[in-house]
C-alpha cells in the first residue's frame, strides 16, 4: 500500500501504560478521547458503534486484543460499508508516562479518517492524560 493508505500517529503522555490501557480498551471510554459516542465490546470478535464528532455513525468489528498492548479493530460508516479501514492502538510503556502509536490503514482512498482528525483526536487525549495526572 502507498503512504496515503496509511496514517500513523504517535503520542507521549504523562500517564502510565496501565492507566492508558484502560482508555483504549474500554469500548465506553473511546467517548473520552476518539469519539462522540460510543459502544463497542472490546474484546476478540466483539462489535458495536461509535458516533464521530461530525456525526459519522460508524459500525465496529474488534479484529485483536493484546490484553495490556494493542487493539485491533475495522470500522466503517454505516451508510458505506465498503469504506471499511483497520486501526491499531497500541500502547507502549515509558520510562515516565507511555505512549500511544495509533496506525490506521484504509482500504480505499475514501475509507477512512484523515491524518488532521487523529492529530485532533491526540490533542484529546494528551488533555484527558493531563487531567488523569492532575487528578
Amino acid at each position: 500500500m502507498d503512504n496515503d493508505a496509511t496514517v500513523t500517529r504517535e503520542l507521549d503522555l504523562p500517564i502510565g501504560a496501565e492507566e492508558l490501557w484502560h482508555l483504549v480498551a474500554d469500548g465506553e471510554r473511546w467517548a473520552d478521547w476518539m469519539v462522540e459516542t460510543s459502544e463497542v465490546d472490546v474484546v476478540d470478535g466483539g462489535r458495536g458503534t461509535v458516533v464521530d464528532d461530525d456525526g459519522t455513525t460508524r459500525a465496529v468489528r474488534v479484529e485483536r486484543v493484546d490484553p495490556g498492548r494493542e487493539v485491533r479493530f475495522t470500522w466503517w460508516p454505516a451508510d458505506g460499508p465498503d469504506l471499511c479501514s483497520t486501526v491499531s492502538l497500541v500502547v507502549v510503556p515509558q520510562v515516565h508516562g507511555s505512549r500511544l502509536r495509533i496506525t490506521e490503514v484504509k482500504a480505499s482512498a475514501r475509507s477512512a479518517i484523515s491524518g488532521r482528525r487523529w492529530e485532533l483526536r491526540a490533542i484529546a487525549l494528551s488533555a484527558r492524560g493531563a487531567t488523569l495526572v492532575s487528578v
